[in-house]
């Protein structure tokens, strides 16, 4: 499954992401840090996810909310609305 992020008012790709649908059309994404780094100024951290779009499932998602991080991934929980893309 292809998740995109908007970035400069285009979608693009997020290599490597993974999306694990919870209930209904919420999703928990991963994120490896590598592939947002051309995406986040400065330190990757949750929160610089916060208000960010993706699409997943080609649905695109309410504004995300930054859930936490490690070493190599951030994660982030989405709301995708269907018929939006």
């Amino acid at each position: 499954m292809d998740i995109l992020i908007l970035h400069r008012n285009r979608f693009q790709p997020v290599n490597g992401a993974e999306a694990t649908k919870v209930s209904g059309n919420a999703w928990n994404l991963k994120l490896p840090i590598a592939s947002l780094q051309r995406f986040i100024k400065g330190t990757p951290r949750a929160e610089a996810l916060d208000g960010v779009i993706f699409v997943v499932e080609d649905l695109e998602t309410e504004p995300a909310v930054g859930t936490g991080e490690d070493a190599t991934h951030l994660y982030a929980s989405v709301y995708a609305f269907p018929g939006t893309r």
